[in-house]
């Protein structure tokens, strides 16, 4: 400890003692920011994906199709979509929204929100609880609120328990959710909505997808994310860049400082 002790009373006297303090503090945040980023890019990769697949051909998915979905390692939930317009109506006021339609099994599994009751349950996104709370003047939604919907031209209707859900759903428009049953969903002949247990780092699933005769309708939210990822590479790598040259530059300073003084 030697060194440590000529270098805290050399601190007040040489201006490359004051430098070399000024790459240590440097050096502490560049570390930290890629550690920090690490951390980020590692989250990224564990939460899941969401696809949503079409048949190439622009004709329903055939059997062969639904079974190399199934077959792909991360596949955690898969489930035919509807999406249709929902009128919401209470005393207070009404609104219309965009209702995504998804089997009851991939509710849960993707966002775990089974149906609580007997009754209808519609759930909103942050967004479209907001646009909610304008229509009906309200400054919350109560847990048991009720009201009365309209599900696509006339085809559903009834009166429906509505719940907020601000961290569940995605959150990108606003959007409702709700679950249907497999003929409803089936009759729509949409696309596809496949859950993935993690994102897809390396592209291998959507080269599987591809594969299997599949277009992905969601590619740019997809390439966003993959954006979103490389950056934080690029953050870290010249985080690290950036940590090898201030220690660099550290270690020089002390030994010309030290061996100056011995």
């Amino acid at each position: 400890m030697r060194w440590w002790r000529r270098f805290w009373k050399l601190r007040k006297q040489d201006d490359r003692v004051k430098v070399m303090c000024l790459f240590f503090l440097a050096g502490l945040f560049f570390l930290a920011d890629a550690i920090h980023g690490g951390t980020e890019v590692y989250s990224m990769v564990k939460s899941p994906a969401e696809y949503v697949v079409k048949n190439g051909a622009a004709d329903e998915l055939t059997s062969y199709q639904m079974n190399g979905i199934e077959s792909i390692q991360d596949t955690g939930a898969i489930s035919r979509q509807r999406t249709s317009q929902l009128a919401l109506k209470a005393p207070e006021g009404e609104m219309t929204v965009e209702c995504l339609e998804l089997s009851e099994d991939y509710l849960i599994f993707a966002y775990g929100i089974p149906e609580e009751s007997a009754m209808k349950t519609i759930y909103l996104n942050e967004t479209a609880g907001e646009q909610l709370l304008q229509a009906v003047q309200k400054s919350e939604i109560e847990e048991n609120y009720q009201a009365e919907y309209i599900l696509g031209e006339e085809e559903e209707a009834g009166t429906a328990k509505i719940r907020v859900l601000s961290e569940k759903l995605p959150n990108d428009t606003p959007m409702a959710f709700c679950a249907s049953d497999s003929v409803r969903l089936s009759e729509g002949k949409g696309p596809v909505r496949i859950l993935m247990k993690r994102k897809d780092l390396d592209g291998m699933n959507g080269k599987r997808l591809a594969a299997l005769g599949l277009r992905v309708v969601n590619a740019a939210d997809m390439e966003k994310t993959a954006m979103q990822q490389e950056m934080k590479f690029m953050q870290i790598k010249y985080d690290i860049i950036a940590l090898a040259l201030c220690l660099g530059a550290l270690l020089s300073l002390k030994k010309f400082t030290l061996s100056r003084e011995a």
